[in-house]
Order: structure tokens, then sequence, then C-alpha cells
């Protein structure tokens, strides 16, 4: 019985000793003939160890900068901007088996550098602008033309990348790599799209004031006009209703063959004058009108007359780009010009009167005095036609119509003779 007290109480003893023994070299160990990094850390113990080499990396970055250049603008950071990683604690273990040196592998980084970065990129970024040209609807310079420009941005991935290299391996700076885009469209192409393709002008009296206003109404209505692609054009959309509410005056208009006073006299001058621009920029003429007399401002079948009620002038822009239209109408002419994509085809009218028709026999009337009430004028028939060039050389001659224009009577007054003349021998 005594014996086995005395096996328990040895045995007790001797796990007394290896338990004091334990814990004795858990807490007091030391390293011995090492060194971390060049630093020796004979004598200290791994907490020591730990906290004086993490004071040395924190004296090294505090000291350490990153300094990034981008869109001319110059970015510094440091600590506490600047951290890093390493595997100290991974070294400092493996150093409790053994001697010699070691060293801790540590990498610094931008704290937050998906934000910073993105803020750098974000300020220095410009946006593409495309060239413009706008429309001013002036005669003598339709269109303003402004230079674009591509865009301006910082190569994100290059920038993350050539930071984590600046700060780890090299001078800690960085110049940002800047992209610039061209633009798909410039001024030329836009001047291109945008050149004139044909212009017509009609000239009239000043004379009549009414019937000047009426044309010039009528050309303010139909300038700055845009027409896109496929798109068709009608007059009297454009230009309204011929009344008085809509600002048109009463002038000469051509009724049932007779020259007789009409509100919008005049207006029809405006339409041929569209009209002979329309075929020369070669546009498609969807519907058209003789007048039944003769015109004197322009060739014969070459005329466009306008009735609200039944007759327009409709024509369709056949190209891929839109047709501008401008216009300018003065106390003597109207002239309309076509703009849109150039072209090396060219377009000459032709008119060719195939025959006259001459006219009834002058009524006479009589009166106070001689003189020409109406002026006789001989009809005739007539055809127009389209000539189209490319390049100086013609291709194809197009009749585009046949019209016959009626003959006016004149009638002239006689003054009455006196009964004593007519006895007179």
């Amino acid at each position: 019985m005594a014996r086995s007290r005395l096996k328990i109480a040895v045995i007790c003893f001797v796990l007394a000793i290896v338990w004091a023994c334990g814990c004795g070299f858990a807490g007091t160990f030391r390293y011995k003939h090492v060194c971390v990094d060049g630093v020796s850390l004979d004598g200290l113990t791994v907490s020591a160890a730990e906290k004086l080499l993490r004071a040395r990396y924190e004296r090294e970055l505090s000291v350490k900068k990153l300094v990034v250049t981008a869109g001319g603008r110059e970015y510094s950071f440091s600590y506490p901007e600047i951290g890093y990683h390493s595997d100290l604690s991974a070294v400092l273990r493996a150093a409790k088996g053994g001697k010699g040196e070691y060293t801790v592998s540590r990498r610094y980084y931008l704290r937050q550098a998906e934000r910073v970065l993105g803020g750098i990129c974000q300020s220095c970024a410009v946006r593409a602008e495309a060239a413009r040209a706008i429309f001013t609807a002036d005669f003598d310079n339709p269109f303003e033309f402004e230079e674009g420009r591509g865009a301006t941005y910082v190569d994100f991935d290059r920038l993350r990348a050539d930071v984590d290299e600046a700060l780890n391996n090299g001078t800690g700076r960085v110049v940002a790599r800047m992209v610039r885009t061209t633009i798909k469209q410039n001024v030329e192409t836009l001047r291109r799209e945008r050149v004139k393709l044909s212009s017509f002008t009609t000239c009239f009296s000043a004379g009549n004031a009414p019937r000047v206003h009426n044309i010039a109404l009528a050309a303010r209505k139909i300038n700055g006009c845009i027409l896109a692609p496929g798109e068709e054009f009608s007059f009297n959309a454009r230009v309204g209703v011929r009344s008085a509410e809509n600002g048109f005056l009463s002038a000469p208009i051509i009724l049932e063959g007779e020259f007789v006073e009409g509100v919008g006299g005049g207006v029809c001058q405006a339409s041929t004058t569209l009209y002979n621009a329309a075929l020369l920029a070669g546009m498609d003429i969807t519907e058209q009108h003789p007048h039944s007399l003769r015109v004197g401002y322009v060739e014969p079948s070459f005329d466009a007359m306008v009735s609200g009620r039944t007759c327009d002038l409709r024509f369709v822009n056949p190209s891929d780009t839109p047709v501008y239209i401008v216009c300018r109408a003065t106390s003597e002419k109207i002239s309309f010009a076509f703009y849109g994509m150039e072209s090396d085809i060219r377009y000459v009218r032709k008119s060719v009167v195939k025959r006259e028709i001459l006219p009834p026999e002058q009524e006479v009337i009589e009166g106070e005095e001689d003189c020409v009430i109406r002026a006789e004028k001989a009809g005739l028939e007539s055809e127009g036609y389209l000539l189209v060039y490319r390049k100086g050389i013609r291709i194809s001659a197009r009749k585009l119509r046949r019209d016959k224009y009626a003959a006016v009577r004149g009638i002239v007054q006689k003054k009455e003779k006196s009964v004593a003349n007519s006895e007179e021998v």
C-alpha cells in the first residue's frame, strides 16, 4: 500500500517538473544567432523582436512617398495613405527553430486604391465632342462649323499597375498614361455634307408692292427648311393658306386664263423659283403644275403654279443625307439655294418651244382715248428637259414635261370719232 502511494507521488512530482519546465521555456524563449532583415534578434523574445522590426518598418514607411502625375496635375500620397503587407509573423515563427539570416517580404500599397485612382481618372477625363455644323439659314453663309475633339482618359489598369511598381520597385513617381481617341466625324466631313447643290434666281418689278410683299413672305416661310433623307416637301404645307389672316395681300393672279386680282398674287413666282432650284439640286419632283398662260420670269415648261385649293409643288430628297434650303428675296428678285452631300453630278435645264399659237384677233372697244387695255400674247407648246452631266460628260437627257400655254387676246381702246369729223371729206 505504501509502495503504491510512493509511486503516485513520484509520478505527480515528475509531471509537475515537466509542466514547470514547459511553462518556463514558453515564457522565456529568446532568439539565438538569428538575424531578420539585417537586424540581430539575439536575446530578444518573439514579441520584442516583432515590436522592434515593426517600428523599423514604420519609420521606413513614414518617409515613403508616391507622386502621380496625370492631366498636368500632381497627386502626392504618403503614410497613412500608403500601407504595407508583410509575412513578419510567419518569419518569426520559422526563426524560432533555426539560426542564421531571414528576410521579411513586404509589399506596399495605396489604401483604397480603387476609389483614389478612380477619382484621378475621373478628374482627368475629357468627353468626346463631335464636330458641329450650325445651320444659320443665312443665304450668304448658311452654316457655321465647330471642330470636335476626341475623348481623353487615363488608362486605369495601367495606372494601378504603375502605382504598384513605383511603390515596390521604382522611384515612387508615376506618370499616368493618357489615352486619346479620334473623332469619327470632323469639320471637313460636315462640309462635304453641306455643299451648295444649286441656286436659282428670278426677277420681278419693284413697282407692285403687294406682289413684292407676297413673294418675300413666301420666301421667309420656306427659308431654313431642312429636308430629311426620303422626306417630301410640300409648298402649300410649308407656306400655308394664302389669305389675309396669314399675312398675304391682294395682287394680280391668273384665273381661268385671265389676269385678275387675288390674295397671294406673286406666290407662284416663289414656287417657280423653288421648283427650278430643286430640279438643279437633283430632287425628285412628285407634283408640279404649269400656268394656263405664259409667265415672263422663267422659260416655258419650267414654271410651277400653286393654288391653295388644288395645285401644289412637291418634291422628295432622294439622298442619304439631309438637304438644306435657303432663300433670299429683295425688292426685285428672289433666289433659292439647296445644300447637301457633294456630288459629281450636275444638272442643266433646257426649254424647247415646239410651236407658237397665234392670238385671236384683237378686241376693239370705244373709249375716251386710244390705248392698249391688254396686250396680245402668242401662246405656245413647249417641252422641258433635264440634262445630267457627270464630271463634265453628259450622261442623260430626260424629258420632264410637255405644256400648252394659251394665247392672250389683245384688247385695244379707240377714241370715238365726232359727228362733225365724220361728215368731212
